[in-house]
Order: C-alpha cells, then sequence, then structure tokens
C-alpha cells in the first residue's frame, strides 16, 4: 500500500517502476505510436509518464533512462518493459495455475444485520448465468471484470446444523453457528503473490501463493473455523485474473465458509492512490464488490425478503464528468452483522465519514440489541492518505465512533483489526491489531513478516492467537505450522502461536 516512493529492490526494480513502465508505455502506443520503439524512447516515456498521470511529480521518482539500444517492435507494452528491464519476463507463467480445486466458485456471507442471523447469502462467481432456484440475482458484471457472471441469492439456514446446497451437481455443505455461541476465525491483509503490477518484495521468500492457500484450505478441512476475512489490498489487482487464480486455488471447505472483506486502496486504485488514477483501467472497486459476493447496505431486497439488486450501480467509473474518487457509494462497502457471539462492522476508508456516519451509526443500533460479547470493527488504512480521509483511517474512526452516543453501549466490547502497513503487530493493547504481513514490502521497523491472527471466542475470552510463519533471514516456521492445522485443526495449534491478547468478556 505504502507508495509514492520508490523502494530500490535490486535490479532498478522498484515496487511500482514496471506497472509505470507497462502503463506510460501503452499510453505512448496509444496516443503517439510514432515514437514506438525508438531509441529515443527514454524522453518519450517521460512525456508518456506525465501525461498519463497527470504529475510530474510522480514520474520523477522513476528510472526512465532505461537502455533501449536492444529494444525489439513488441506486441505489448508488457513485452517491451520486460525488454528494458522494468518487468521480470515470464511473470504469468510464475504464478498461473492451471486448474480450479472446484467447479464452482462459491462465496459465502451472511446476510446484512437487520436481514436475520439464520440467513446468508450465496453467490457464485461464473462465466455464464446459473440456472438455480437459490439465485434471484443473475448478471454480468458491470464496467469492471466484465467476462463474469454475478449469481446471488439469499438462503435461509438453520443455526448450529449444516446445510447442504446443490449448485449444478456440486455439494457444498455450509454452517452458521448458534447465534451467542463462541465461534473461530482466520484474518488476513494485504496477500501479494503476482507482480503484474506492483512489486511483491517476499512472494518468493515466502512463497505467498502456494503458503496462504494450503493454509486457508487446511484450517478450513476440520470445522473448528467459522469464518475467514481479507481487510484489502487483495491481490493488487486490476482486471480480475490475479484474483480468479487465487481463488481456484481454494477448496470447497474453504469457500463453503463465511467469508467477509473490505476494499483497500489498490483495490480502488492499482497503483495505489487517486494521485495515480488509471482511466477506464482502475476498477475503482466495481470487480471487487462483484467478485467478493458480500450482502451489504446498498444491497435491495423485495418486502417479501428476495434479493433484487446485488449492489448500487448507479457510479459509472467512466463517467466523462467523473474522476479518480467516482467510486461506487459508499454502500456498497458497508456490512454488519452478528455471528456467533461477535458482531463485525466493515466499511471503506475511501470513502468520507460524512457518507459513513448514517451506517455507523445504524451498526451501533443494531449490536446494542443484537449484544454480542466483541465488535469487531474491520477496515483496511492505518493512516490517512493514499485515498483515504484523515478521519476514516482504522484507529482514527475506531475511536471517532466510540464518541457517537449509538455506540456508547457497546464501547467497551469494540475491538479494530486493519492492513495497509505491510506488518504483522498489536498497535493498541488488546484493542487494535495489524495484519498485512502477506508478502508485500517490509515496513519499518517490522521488517519483512508472515504470519496470520486467528480470533477465538471460545472460555469466556476474547482471544487473538498469530501465527508467525516467518521473518525474512531469520526464521521459518511454515512446516511445523502448516503440518500441525493439517493433522489436528488450528485450535489444536495454539502451542504454536503467539497470544496477541486474552481478555476476559466485559460485563
Amino acid at each position: 500500500s505504502l507508495c509514492v516512493s520508490v523502494y530500490s529492490l535490486g535490479l532498478n526494480r522498484g515496487v511500482y517502476d514496471c506497472g509505470t513502465c507497462v502503463f506510460s508505455l501503452q499510453h505512448m502506443i496509444d496516443t503517439d505510436p510514432s515514437k514506438y520503439p525508438s531509441h529515443s524512447i527514454s524522453e518519450s516515456f517521460s512525456s508518456a509518464c506525465d501525461s498519463l498521470f497527470g504529475t510530474t511529480d510522480y514520474c520523477k521518482q522513476f528510472n526512465m533512462n532505461y537502455d533501449t539500444s536492444a529494444l525489439k517492435v513488441s506486441s505489448t507494452a508488457r513485452a517491451a518493459c520486460e525488454e528494458l528491464g522494468a518487468c521480470f519476463p515470464g511473470e504469468k507463467e510464475l504464478w498461473k495455475q492451471a486448474d480450479a480445486t472446484s467447479d464452482i466458485d462459491i462465496r459465502v456471507a451472511k446476510v446484512h444485520g437487520p436481514r436475520g442471523y439464520d440467513k446468508i447469502r450465496v453467490s457464485a462467481i461464473s462465466n455464464e448465468t446459473i440456472n438455480s432456484e437459490l439465485f434471484s440475482y443473475s448478471q454480468p458484471f458491470k464496467y469492471r471484470w466484465t467476462s463474469n457472471t454475478l449469481n446471488t441469492g439469499v438462503l435461509s439456514v438453520t443455526p448450529g446444523q449444516k446445510t447442504s446446497i446443490t449448485i449444478q451437481d456440486q455439494t457444498f455443505e455450509i454452517y452458521v453457528p448458534e447465534e451467542n455461541s463462541p465461534v473461530r476465525g482466520a484474518l488476513f491483509a494485504d496477500p501479494c503473490y503476482a507482480n503484474d503490477y506492483v512489486w511483491c518484495t517476499y512472494r518468493d521468500t515466502f512463497n505467498t501463493f502456494n503458503r496462504s492457500t494450503e493454509l486457508l484450505n487446511a484450517i478450513s478441512a476440520h470445522g473448528d473455523t467459522d469464518f475467514w476475512m481479507l481487510l484489502g489490498d487483495n491481490f493488487y489487482d486490476q482486471t480480475g485474473e490475479i484474483t480468479a487464480n487465487w481463488f481456484n486455488a481454494l477448496s470447497s471447505k474453504t469457500k463453503s465458509m463465511v467469508y467477509g472483506t473490505v476494499p483497500g486502496n489498490h483495490d480502488f486504485w492499482i497503483m495505489s492512490a487517486p494521485l495515480v488514477w488509471m482511466p477506464k483501467q482502475d476498477q475503482l472497486g466495481n470487480g471487487f464488490m462483484q467478485w467478493n459476493g458480500q450482502d451489504v447496505a446498498s444491497s435491495v431486497y423485495s418486502d417479501g425478503g428476495v434479493l433484487t439488486e446485488a449492489y448500487d450501480f448507479s457510479n459509472d467509473p467512466d463517467d466523462p464528468n467523473g474522476d479518480a474518487h467516482n467510486l461506487p457509494p459508499a454502500g456498497d462497502f458497508f456490512w454488519y452483522y452478528k455471528l456467533g457471539n461477535v458482531g463485525f462492522i466493515a466499511y471503506s476508508g475511501g470513502h468520507s465519514y460524512e457518507e459513513m456516519l448514517p451506517y455507523f451509526e445504524e451498526s451501533c443500533e443494531f449490536m446494542t440489541s443484537a449484544d454480542p460479547e466483541a465488535v469487531l470493527l474491520l477496515g483496511h488504512w492505518n493512516s490517512p492518505g493514499l485515498g483515504c480521509p484523515k478521519d476514516m483511517f482504522v484507529p482514527a474512526t475506531y475511536h471517532e465512533i466510540l464518541s457517537l452516543p449509538a455506540c456508547a453501549p457497546i464501547a467497551d466490547r469494540m475491538k479494530y483489526f486493519m492492513g495497509h502497513e505491510h506488518c504483522n503487530k498489536v498497535v493498541e493493547k488488546d484493542v487494535g491489531f495489524m495484519i498485512a504481513g502477506q508478502g508485500m514490502t517490509a515496513s519499518l521497523p517490522c521488517g519483512g513478516n508472515f504470519g496470520f491472527p486467528v480470533v477465538d471466542t471460545y472460555g469466556g475470552n476474547f482471544t487473538v492467537y498469530f501465527f508467525d510463519i516467518a521473518q525474512v533471514d531469520e526464521y521459518d516456521n511454515y512446516d511445523s505450522i502448516i503440518d500441525c492445522i493439517t493433522q489436528y485443526g488450528v485450535s489444536s495449534c495454539y502451542h504454536l502461536a503467539t497470544v496477541w491478547t486474552d481478555i476476559p468478556f466485559a460485563q
């Protein structure tokens, strides 16, 4: 997430060098093809970068003086940038996986709080409409990632019992814990495994693709975990292909668990911020919201409780009068619900506090009535900037909403989790946690760490166990952690984790 400065990472490949090269060169090809290819390409390159991103301050930070003497006539901007040394060659071949682990790509989300504890939203992402009584909405994605179709609908379940559903002859078993029962779940943020747009510093060191998917599949296999969450900058993806590849590696059991997510800055602007907005290319959260299948405040239901509109598509990202902030409405990224004895409130830090305020008040009123033992505020940004207003990064929002009268009754139960800075650490004792060490650049002082936390509310306590998988140049505990989880389940492997917090529920 951290931009706009460039990190020198060997071979002059900074975090954003490849993306800047590809986008600038493509802009040159589109607007003045006579300059491509040319031995004076470096001069044209700089002007193309300035023209594309609209600011010389950004482009000055990049080394555009590539050796063009051996530049061939290339069919794509990407190929040329590989020849110039800005991008690694054959990148896609390094991460592209051939086969999906399940034929049907589903998402399971709890419905937005007021819509009922015993209801879930099931979505299937496909390349065509799926005919099923489960789905009341089946439409091609709008605006971005349009080769996909979103099939989604609401299903009633019996909490505490497994519910079997069949989609195109494939059966999934979904479980929602009884209300007020203890729960357990894993959280991740800023997962990075492909260098197509940004530089994942520790992708190879930590083998992030294989390890993150193997861990989730092992966690879900034992039935002792109820949910998993991704807190933004999901795979640093503009077109959806990197995201689809990662989800293809998840087992049907993982996909059948309750899943939640929030957007990060790269989910709106691939190069990290409104400053470097890519008109007609950046997804601005549109692909993200449809792919992840969350039931949100903007979702529209009939009087009979049938989902009729999955999201609010009123903001066209390609509106000629729009700009980098022409995001989907705030309600497309706001959701809250109770799962077991835990409440969740999730929001976008890329929108204004004024837009989110009614939803915060509404969610706190719901939590006061639902009376969970703990309430988790989920967001992405840990600091303002890069598209996040000064009062919308997670710690600031946490303290801001605690002052709201509607939130006062649950103030002593609220905690927060976030990503953005690529660290895994406790930021506020027993309250605030950062979980973004998943392969992206090192953030001082925590360096290159890889790990994930598990939230556990068994035994009358709110406990966070952190599985410290690896620290660059120091240790790697992956084999012992994955072996234990694979054999016994994550709840039987807490002896391999560090306790971040373990406190009794507020009385």
